[in-house]
């Protein structure tokens, strides 16, 4: 549907997490799995060493981004998707 452009990215954001039947250790589970570029963290740290404030921005959900850089959320802003409260 979202390919066919019937529905937006925030639609089919909604259908995703709506159809996940899982508690909560599951789904951080799932998100551990996902990993993030093993370089990730020497890159930023290259880029503030030379004076560069790092910004990521995506179109996922804040929860899980969230997660993931949770050691790094102190030396990057973070703009991404607050997702269903």
């Amino acid at each position: 549907m979202f390919l066919k452009g019937e529905i937006s990215h925030f639609d089919a954001l909604s259908l995703f997490f709506s159809r996940i039947h899982a508690d909560e250790e599951e789904v951080l589970s799932m998100a551990q799995r996902m990993q993030l570029d093993p370089g990730i963290r020497k890159a930023i740290a290259q880029l503030r060493a030379s004076g560069w404030e790092v910004a990521i921005a995506s179109a996922g959900c804040r929860w899980y981004i969230e997660y993931l850089l949770e050691d790094l959320l102190g030396c990057v802003t973070l703009h991404a998707n607050p997702g269903l409260l």
